[in-house]
């Protein structure tokens, strides 16, 4: 939980890259707020949910289907958009009520105009004409009285058409230092600090804290009782709508100097890391701006911008925030020199970002690979071999997982003994194994595992473990029982998720084997059980696949049949992993049920692509 938690605090993770993390974060972070709610009843409040972005709102939604046994109510305010996003938000869900808050009423809306104005009487045609104009909506009668109690008399005001048309109206009838500080805080966002605003507008503390004063004395800003920036103000605009009324009345040429001032305030804070994402977005607009107003980028501007850019990317993916950290590095990458280091290093980035989100695209990392290997970075290179070896793997393509995993281990053979030094050796360890070589599985298995003994990498050591002691089971050892038992135990101890669920699948396996049948499904039901726990959806269905098999040989065809054809409604959209495996039981089970000529029209019928996968895999 801790290693999760760490990156949301802006520490870094001791946590290894592969695998489904998002999962596991979500899980941890859940397992934090119901500790939470444990010691006492927990409210968290999620305001202005249309605004994030989609993996806060894949959190929200883990958060409310798996949190039980505790007292923790989630409060979501949000616009009407955001079910366009989430249709199953809008009500259905299971402990969840939605409330939908429709336009006042006139008459409410007369109330709450009467209580937020100092004047007891309002010009009837005036109210009535507001009532129309406002329809319904309270920010449109609050912005309205908020401008009548600065300009003066209701009939001389104007009814603008929009909510902007009121906010806009303020703004211009604020005092010029006024108006601009407002214009310099939009330009960090609907949050800012006292400290930017100096940098941005040139004014000393003194008096751009008057200016904030009275902008929050005419409900413009609020100031934060707790800053997040150490010994710097905090503020925020009452509502988003205020900060973007005021952004866009800035002069677009001015807003590249702007942007570039904020960016020189934040990273004049220190610890990159924490600020990344708002450094990049300052810088990015900088950028933007400049190019649109025909100004020239120099090379100082375009290297920060890349690097702050990088940084973000990093965060988000410390984060499991893969489509996001995606996002960020194919930005920087567009302001990286091709043939360059940099360039390589961040074509490797969004290859490795693509490939653990689940969605591969082995063309950037055969290309990370090439320029990582130009450059000189060898061992770079053979972590994208080896990624491209497990893609190959997945698609059926032993020959070439196999190339890539042997480029991987030249690459660094000569090199000093390192994390990815070990995991190649583990993962070409683990391919040998499958292919049956299994003498050579388990010498490398083994430099493998004292490689990562003496680097500490307990994860590496369990997976390597596994791997030998599966080929000594297959050649007779059965000693190699004692490795399996000891890879389940390595990996509980360092609460590894996928190498929990991995181990416990590969001991189950041997044990099946060695006909332990009723203890090897038990061992498959904790490893489900534990994908589910941490949240890991790719090994949840895997091991469901591999229970269907369990079933069908155990005799429990009923549920065998209702399995398989489940696993293979979610594939039918394209082939995946052990597909065809589950067609044979498919098809196994009905052959029994039903007799061998209803056998494969059953896994033929809609499904040509897995009918041929399974007839390769039956000869």
């Amino acid at each position: 939980m801790k290693s999760h938690l760490r990156p949301l605090v802006g520490l870094s993770s001791d946590l290894e890259t592969g695998g489904d993390r998002r999962g596991e974060a979500f899980t941890a972070w859940r397992r934090f707020f119901e500790a939470l709610a444990e010691q006492r009843p927990l409210v968290l409040v999620f305001d202005d949910l249309h605004w994030a972005d989609d993996n806060l709102l894949d959190f929200v939604e883990h958060l409310v289907d798996w949190a039980g046994g505790v007292p923790m109510l989630v409060v979501c305010s949000t616009r009407p958009e955001l079910f366009e996003r989430r249709v199953g938000w809008a009500g259905g869900k299971r402990n969840a009520t939605t409330l939908s808050l429709s336009p006042l009423s006139e008459e409410e809306t007369a109330r709450l105009i009467s209580s937020l104005s100092e004047r007891p009487v309002m010009p009837a045609e005036t109210q009535q004409a507001l009532l129309a104009r406002a329809g319904g909506n309270p920010l449109y009668a609050e912005q309205y009285v908020r401008m009548l109690e600065e300009r003066g008399e209701a009939e001389e005001l104007p009814l603008p058409e929009t909510v902007q048309g009121i906010i806009a109206a303020r703004l211009d009838a604020l005092p010029v230092e006024e108006k601009r500080q407002l214009q310099n805080a939009a330009v960090m966002g609907k949050v800012f600090w006292l400290g930017a605003l100096t940098q941005i507008g040139g004014l000393d503390r003194r008096a751009a804290e008057l200016h904030l004063h009275a902008l929050e004395r005419k409900d413009f800003v609020q100031r934060a009782r707790r800053s997040s920036v150490a010994d710097e103000a905090e503020y925020s605009f009452l509502h988003v709508l205020v900060r973007d009324v005021a952004y866009g009345q800035i002069p677009r040429g001015q807003r590249a100097e702007q942007h570039r001032l904020a960016a020189e305030w934040i990273a004049s804070l220190g610890r990159p890391e924490d600020h990344s994402e708002m450094l990049a977005h300052h810088y990015q607009n900088t950028l933007e701006f400049r190019r649109a107003a025909g100004q020239a980028v120099d090379a100082p501007l375009a290297e920060r911008a890349r690097e702050s850019l990088r940084d973000a990317g990093d965060r988000a993916f410390s984060l499991n925030a893969y489509a996001s950290a995606a996002t960020f590095y194919q930005s920087a990458l567009k302001l990286a020199a091709a043939g360059g280091y940099e360039h390589a290093r961040l074509l490797f980035l969004l290859g490795r970002t693509r490939h653990i989100s689940g969605y591969p695209e082995p063309d950037l990392l055969t290309s990370a690979c090439a320029e990582l290997l130009a450059c000189g970075d060898r061992e770079t290179a053979a972590e994208a071999e080896s990624m491209l070896a497990e893609l190959s793997w997945f698609r059926g393509d032993q020959d070439h997982s196999f190339e890539h995993l042997s480029r991987a281990r030249e690459l660094v053979e000569k090199s000093e003994p390192s994390p990815i030094k070990a995991i190649v050796i583990s993962n070409l360890s683990r391919n040998l194994l499958r292919a049956g070589e299994h003498a050579e599985a388990i010498r490398l298995g083994r430099e493998a595992m004292e490689m990562a003994e003496r680097l500490d990498l307990i994860e590496v050591r369990a997976n390597a473990l596994m791997s030998v002691g599966e080929a000594r089971v297959h050649v007779g050892d059965l000693g190699g029982m004692l490795d399996l038992e000891q890879s389940v135990a390595l990996a509980m101890e360092a609460n590894a998720p996928w190498e929990i669920c991995r181990t416990k699948t590969n001991l189950a396996s041997v044990w099946w084997e060695q006909g332990q049948l009723e203890r090897a499904y038990a061992l498959v039901e904790d490893g489900a059980a534990a994908a589910s726990r941490f949240g890991l959806k790719g090994a949840e269905r895997w091991l469901r696949g591999e229970r269907v098999a369990d079933q069908y040989v155990l005799g429990q065809w009923q549920e065998a049949l209702a399995g398989a054809e489940s696993f293979l409604a979610e594939v039918e959209a394209g082939s995946r992993p052990r597909s065809a495996c589950r067609c044979g039981t498919s098809a196994r089970t009905r052959a029994h049920r039903e007799g061998p000529s209803d056998a494969l029209p059953g896994i033929g019928g809609g499904r040509p692509h897995l009918l041929r996968s399974w007839r390769r895999t039956a000869r």
